[in-house]
């Protein structure tokens, strides 16, 4: 997945904040972890609520 991504060191990441999340995910190429082990699956992180 990191590898198809464009790099993300020159991003100006202030620039996006007011554009949909899927669409800075476009631009970028980046394609979200649907399956598979994720930080999620860890219970402190789950009640942190970081989800």
């Amino acid at each position: 997945m990191a590898q198809e991504c464009k790099p993300l060191f020159p991003v100006k990441f202030e620039e996006m904040l007011e554009k949909p999340l899927d669409e800075v995910r476009k631009e970028l190429n980046i394609t979200p972890l649907k399956e598979g082990p994720s930080w999620y699956q860890y219970p402190k992180i789950k009640e942190a609520g970081i989800y």
